[in-house]
């Protein structure tokens, strides 16, 4: 929705242009904070992996903290060997070598 929004505001500048009118005020990103830029580059770079986008890998990330933590190591040994996809993930390791 932000996007037509935007799209139209465009769209009315050079209608408004065209006969002369004030223009209609239009926000540019090009200033993020440098945050935010940190985390689109990491977000294209895991879309370039074919991985999850950045938000699913934190929330991965904080749960396997938590396990951790938490339980004891057995457990997340056998979770993450019978729940992962370990042969997917064997050969994708092998085929980037």
């Amino acid at each position: 929705m932000e996007g037509a929004i935007e799209s139209g505001k465009i769209t009315a500048n050079y209608i408004l242009d065209k006969y002369n009118k004030p223009h209609i005020f239009h926000y540019k990103h090009d200033d993020d904070p440098y945050y935010i830029k940190i985390i689109q580059y990491v977000d294209n770079i895991l879309y370039k992996l074919y991985l999850p986008n950045i938000v699913k890998c934190l929330i991965i990330v904080i749960f396997m903290f938590i396990l951790y933590k938490y339980m004891p190591k057995y457990i997340i040994k056998y979770m993450l060997k019978y729940m992962c996809n370990y042969k997917y993930i064997k050969n994708f390791v092998r085929l980037k070598n």
